[in-house]
């Protein structure tokens, strides 16, 4: 019997001029390595911003704050913030949420 996935959501941000693309295929290959499936995707070009001042950021925080998700699934802790009190708020939303917060790190994904 396969397990059941887990519903997730994902985020990715860059600098106005930053490549996303990478990124929002990197995401989707590890959810489906982690049998994670994804309800929503995210992205934000507001580069090292706060995270109050990342729209979809707070687009995909609110997903899991209802309950919709239960992993906030990004690439790098600095992705959220770069600043650690500002990730922390954020993890600790997710978790008085009952989710969690996975980042993938930048290693390729697994091989098919």
């Amino acid at each position: 019997m396969p397990r059941a996935t887990i519903p997730a959501v994902t985020y990715a941000s860059t600098t106005l001029h930053g490549n996303l693309d990478a990124l929002q295929q990197r995401l989707p290959a590890y959810a489906r390595e982690h049998r994670l499936d994804v309800v929503a995707s995210y992205a934000d070009r507001e580069g090292q911003r706060e995270p109050a001042e990342k729209p979809h950021l707070q687009a995909a925080i609110d997903q899991v704050r209802e309950g919709r998700a239960k992993v906030l699934l990004t690439v790098t802790v600095s992705m959220i913030s770069p600043v650690c009190a500002e990730y922390d708020a954020v993890l600790a939303d997710a978790r008085a949420a009952r989710g969690q917060l996975v980042c993938t790190g930048w290693s390729p994904p697994p091989a098919k």
